[in-house]
């Protein structure tokens, strides 16, 4: 009998507790940067960073380049994806929320290689409840 009440109580709080509130689609983003490399050392992108009231969907993180150079991508300053070589492709979907960042690096020992990256993200709006 105890257990059946503990069940029932629990399942009513699960049904009566409240998200911090609901996502709404607001833009495609296409992040597409490229980084040449000058010494034997990683060359950082720019940081993105979600914005206030945002949080962003992650669908894809491509690289490209010759396979000379190691590439890494970076979220809030952990590596995520490390020591890239020729052409990758994720294929996990994650989450960022609001202040989150992200960012590339590249690395060679042959100065002045390029490669490319490239991040397919959803934008959705925080709607308070």
């Amino acid at each position: 009998m105890k257990k059946i009440l503990l069940i029932i109580t629990l399942a009513i709080f699960a049904f009566n507790s409240q998200a911090q509130g609901r996502l709404q689609f607001n833009q495609v983003l296409t992040i597409d940067t490229a980084i040449t490399t000058s010494n034997s050392n990683y060359i950082h992108s720019n940081e993105y960073i979600v914005p206030t009231n945002k949080v962003w969907k992650v669908c894809r993180l491509f690289y490209n380049e010759s396979g000379i150079a190691r590439a890494q991508f970076l979220l809030n300053n952990i590596k995520i994806a490390t020591e890239i070589t020729s052409i990758y492709s994720n294929s996990e979907v994650f989450w960022m929320k609001e202040s989150d960042t992200i960012k590339f690096g590249l690395k060679s020992d042959i100065n002045g290689v390029t490669g490319g990256f490239l991040v397919s993200i959803i934008e959705f709006n925080i709607i308070p409840e």
